[in-house]
């Protein structure tokens, strides 16, 4: 997700969401609650939106999907 830099990324649904916010909302400033080692910092948030911006895009896509049917179909052939 971050070109090699330590990040992580939570799925959930809003109903979740919404459940965290509410607690979140009862913590002091600056508790996570889930530690310093997935609390993000700088670099690793820039990663996440450069990848996003950059990488996961429908060109990037279109240009990566071209190249794994090369890839499978070099496979297929050897």
């Amino acid at each position: 997700m971050a070109g090699g830099v330590p990040a992580s990324v939570w799925g959930f649904t809003e109903d979740v969401a919404q459940r965290l916010d509410a607690v979140r909302a009862q913590t002091p400033p600056g508790h996570s609650g889930m530690g310093t080692t997935l609390s993000a910092n700088a670099l690793s948030a820039r990663s996440d939106a450069c990848t996003l911006e950059h990488v996961m895009t429908p060109a990037a896509y279109a240009h990566m999907e071209g190249l794994a049917a090369l890839l499978a179909s070099g496979w297929r052939t050897w």
